[in-house]
Parts: C-alpha cells; sequence; structure tokens
C-alpha cells in the first residue's frame, strides 16, 4: 500500500544546482539572415518569429511604427483581409504582431503539416503589405478609439508620464503619443517606414517547434532574397532629459483610483550589479508575498496590488514601483513605499526571507524554460540584449550568493531619495 500524502507538509524545497541550458541550431538564408532554431520532432505546431529593428524609436512620429507593424496582417497587394483570414482559418493557423521601442515582430503560429501553405502568407504579408487609404483609415480609427479609452485610464496615463519624466519629452522612450499624432499620420509614411525597416532593414528569425531541413529550404525561398542591412545595428542612445523635480501630479477628474509611481532610470542588463538589484526589488515588491504586498495590501488594505521591478529596454532600464490606490491614500501610500525602501538602506534581511526570495525566483527562472516555446522566448529576449546563456549561470550564482549585507549595499546604491521620482495621477486627496 503506498504511503499517503500529508498535504499540511509542504514539500522539501530544493535549490538549483546547475541548470543545463540547451542552444539553438544556428543557420543563415542566402541574404545572411540568422536563423535560431530550437526544433521539437515531438510537436505538431510550429512558430516562426521575424523580429525587426522598427520599433517606435525609428521616427519621429512615435505611431508610425505601431501603425505600420498593425497593417501588415491586415491586406496585402494579393488579398484582402477577409481572404486572408479564410486562408489562415482554412489551415488553423494565426499571425501575431508586435511593436516596442526598440524592435517590432511578426510571427506565424501553424500546424507543421501546413507549413508549405502557411509560411507563403507570412511572407506575403511582409513582403506585399499594403497601406491603401481605406484600410489605413479603419486601421487607424480602431486605434484612436483605443487611445480614447486607455486615456481615460489612471494605469495608462501614469505609464506615458513617467517616461517623460524619466527620459524627457523629446527622447524615443518618453515621447507621449498624443491625438495629433494620429491626425498627422499619412499612409505614404507606413510606406517609407515598411520599404526602409522591413524591406531593407535588419532581420532576425526565431523558429520553435517541429522544423525540418525540408521547411528550412522553403524559409530560404521564401525570406533568403530580402534586401537586408548587413550588420545588425544597435544604434546609440540619444541624449536623456530627465525632469529635475522629483514629485508630480497630474489630475485626472472622475477617477475611482490614483496610479502611482515610484522609481528612475537604473543599469541595463549586462551591469554587474543587475541580478543583485532585481533581487531586491523581487524582495521588495516582486512576489505576491512582498514587502510591499504584505504592508501596503495585506497590513493598510490601500490596494489590491503593488509591484516592483525592472522594464530594460534595449539601451536602458526603468526601476519602477506601481500601483493603484483610493485617492484619499495616495499620499499615505506614497509614505509608506518609502519606508520600506529606508528598512532596506539600513536593516538587515532576515535570513528565512532571503532564502525565501531566493527559492522564489529560482522558481521562476526553471519555469521561464518550460517547454520549447518558453525556452526559445527566453532566448531570444537574451539575444537581442546582446547577452547568453552566460548570463543566466550569473545569474543563478548571483542569486545564491547574495546576503543581507550585499541587500543593504545594493539598496544605499540605487535607491537614492533625491534621485527617484514620484508621480502620482488622478484626483487630489
Amino acid at each position: 500500500m503506498s504511503e499517503i500524502l500529508n498535504r499540511n507538509i509542504a514539500p522539501e524545497l530544493k535549490s538549483i544546482q546547475g541548470l543545463r541550458l540547451t542552444v539553438p541550431k544556428i543557420l543563415k538564408l542566402d541574404n545572411g539572415v540568422e536563423v535560431f532554431i530550437f526544433d521539437n520532432e515531438q510537436l505538431g505546431l510550429s512558430k516562426i518569429n521575424l523580429v525587426f529593428a522598427a520599433g517606435s524609436s525609428n521616427d519621429e512620429n512615435p505611431l508610425t511604427a505601431q501603425i505600420t507593424n498593425a497593417m501588415l496582417t491586415e491586406v496585402t497587394k494579393n488579398y484582402n483581409s477577409a481572404k486572408l483570414a479564410e486562408l489562415l482559418d482554412y489551415y488553423g493557423s494565426y499571425f501575431e504582431t508586435g511593436c516596442g521601442h526598440d524592435f517590432a515582430s511578426v510571427s506565424l503560429y501553424t500546424l507543421h503539416q501546413y507549413l508549405p501553405q502557411t509560411l507563403p502568407l507570412l511572407s506575403e504579408v511582409v513582403l506585399n503589405a499594403s497601406f491603401n487609404e481605406a484600410d489605413f483609415v479603419q486601421v487607424l480609427d480602431r486605434n484612436i478609439q483605443d487611445y480614447e479609452i486607455n486615456n481615460q485610464k489612471v494605469s495608462y496615463l501614469a505609464r506615458k508620464h513617467f517616461a517623460q519624466l524619466l527620459f524627457g519629452p523629446e527622447h524615443p522612450y518618453g515621447k507621449m503619443t498624443e491625438l495629433a499624432h494620429f491626425k498627422s499620420l499619412k499612409p505614404s509614411e507606413l510606406i517609407r517606414f515598411h520599404e526602409k525597416y522591413y524591406l531593407n532593414g535588419t532581420l532576425k528569425i526565431y523558429i520553435s517547434g517541429k522544423f525540418s531541413d525540408a521547411d528550412f529550404n522553403l524559409l530560404n525561398q521564401n525570406f533568403g532574397q530580402l534586401t537586408v542591412a548587413t550588420q545588425w545595428e544597435i544604434k546609440e542612445d540619444q541624449s536623456i532629459v530627465p525632469n529635475k523635480e522629483l514629485k508630480h501630479f497630474v489630475e485626472k477628474e472622475g477617477s475611482v483610483q490614483n496610479a502611482l509611481r515610484v522609481g528612475g532610470l537604473s543599469i541595463d542588463r549586462s551591469h554587474e550589479d543587475f541580478n543583485d538589484l532585481k533581487f531586491v526589488l523581487t524582495l521588495l515588491g516582486g512576489y505576491f508575498g512582498s514587502r510591499l504586498m504584505s504592508n501596503i495590501r495585506e497590513d493598510k488594505g490601500y490596494t489590491y496590488g503593488i509591484g516592483a521591478g525592472l522594464l530594460s529596454f534595449r539601451n536602458r532600464s526603468i526601476l519602477s514601483i506601481s500601483t493603484e490606490v483610493r485617492s484619499e491614500v495616495a499620499e499615505l501610500a506614497i509614505e509608506e513605499i518609502m519606508k520600506e525602501i529606508e528598512k532596506l538602506k539600513t536593516e538587515e534581511v532576515a535570513p528565512f526571507e532571503l532564502q525565501l526570495v531566493k527559492n522564489y525566483m529560482e522558481g521562476i527562472l526553471q519555469r521561464s524554460y518550460d517547454g520549447t516555446f518558453a525556452t526559445m522566448d527566453r532566448f531570444k529576449e537574451l539575444e537581442l540584449a546582446g547577452l547568453n546563456n552566460l548570463h543566466v549561470e550569473k545569474f543563478i550564482k548571483d542569486i545564491k550568493r547574495i546576503d543581507s549585507k550585499r541587500v543593504m549595499e545594493i539598496a544605499n546604491r540605487y535607491f537614492d531619495h533625491k534621485s527617484l521620482i514620484i508621480l502620482n495621477v488622478g484626483n487630489k486627496s
């Protein structure tokens, strides 16, 4: 008779002793485009992810990149939107697009057996995208509606105002989208952007799932003749002009809650202290049992949730603490956030709490490599940042090594009250 499991006793926690990370197969198309492949013969699904250096930081109008990327899968020179949707639906496939400050992507999810039929459709939307006036107006109208809805949310307003305060209003990362940007955008600008950054720009291809040599030949037929830049350029960061004032309020009448942001510009992924700072931010507000959650949610009841972390771009990172609270307790919540930061700087962390956060972060790391698609996503994140699996090995070593004195050292180094910007968006308390 098997032993009965006692669910009142938590299972033993085991630390990562070594994480054996796989590396993708790396091939090149005829035009030199790098292709990274995590092949899994057991899967019947394939994901083809095209990543272009076509983010919003490449154009004066922050919307040009976003609308160009959105229109790729809407209509082409050979297919209208209905026909394109019909073909994808028939093969049980779909497209996914995305556009950030640095990169833009177009992905195809398809059953492997239909790759010969669906991969040419991916080529079609990239190479033969259409930016005709009628479809442009429809896509723009939808995006204007989304913008107007988002502009009523204090969380959205806080996010864009916070970025502007940190980088400055003219920096690509800090430039706020306004209604005027929609009104001034023309199809000709999308055609120009598409020509420069999709048809003659830089491209990398990340493939996960089932993928054979024959599939690579098909990929080469569809994308191997594309004109691409010879090198994957990383642009020099433009001048940053942060706001000199530290405390800011943006009024949003009628809001139910206020959105708070506390933080500043921080170190990038390649910095020696990056992993230790990530640990400190996790302890502070990076998981459900964190200090900020325990204080501001559980003890004070000011919020449903609060988080702290690093948001990494290609050239910079943002250290950010964010939450939404009732208007009347906004200032009190800010006081409690600053108190918790001060504790990290002046009081040693107990061994139990240190180990708890270490276990949590190791568990999250392992889960981030659960499956072929997740492994590729993690690899792509590192590769686009100019890093590799050695960064992950360093992460594990840094997390295991960190102690309470190092936590205090990092907190004092990167949580300077004289440089932390505080933003409060909503009703006046």
